[in-house]
């Protein structure tokens, strides 16, 4: 299974970057059909199978019964920052089964867009330069 989505701000005007922080998958009510070995993708719109099999992914997670439960998976901010896109490759389920099922994808994070806290200025304060 190979999920692609872009983050948009409008879908007419242009992409947005992101940063991710975390991501949920929960699949508690398919016993055995959760997914297992999930592999992520930064960037690659148009990745595909073959690719996402053996190219290097930005993070690979080996989830468990617990995980699919809705835990969080930390991703490691660093690598997930500026994304316009995040592919996940589900390469594998817990018990092996010809279909994988997932009940929920939460990602989380925050627009790319950030504030510098030493450009902010006390009420009435010029800019002296």
């Amino acid at each position: 299974m190979l999920l692609q989505s872009p983050f948009c701000v409008d879908v007419y005007i242009a992409y947005a970057a992101v940063k991710l922080n975390s991501l949920v998958i929960k699949s508690s009510e398919t016993k055995g059909k959760g997914p297992k070995q999930i592999r992520l993708f930064k960037n690659t719109p148009s990745i595909g199978f073959g690719e996402a099999e053996s190219a290097p992914a930005i993070q690979e997670f080996e989830l468990t019964e617990k995980d699919l439960e809705g835990e969080a998976l930390t991703l490691r901010f660093v690598k997930f920052q500026s994304l316009t896109s995040l592919s996940i490759f589900v390469a594998n389920n817990q018990e092996d089964e010809d279909t994988t099922q997932i009940q929920k994808i939460a990602i989380f994070g925050q627009s790319g867009e950030t504030m510098n806290v030493a450009d902010i200025k006390k009420a009435g304060e010029e800019d002296n330069k």
